[in-house]
């Protein structure tokens, strides 16, 4: 009984660390498109501001 408990504890683990990897490279992706997006923002107000607009 104890190799079950073992083989659940690896396996709950490895779920674990799988799950970690992959909300891990979403909130990456998620805080790089914030950031694109803060800089596209304050890059268009200077352009605006400066009368050079696109």
């Amino acid at each position: 009984m104890e190799v079950f408990g073992e083989l659940q504890l690896q396996d709950a683990t490895a779920y674990i660390q799988r799950n970690r990897m992959i909300l891990g490279s979403i909130s990456v992706v998620l805080l790089l498109t914030g950031l694109t997006n803060y800089f596209n923002v304050v890059i268009t107000g200077v352009f605006e501001k400066s009368g050079n607009g696109f």
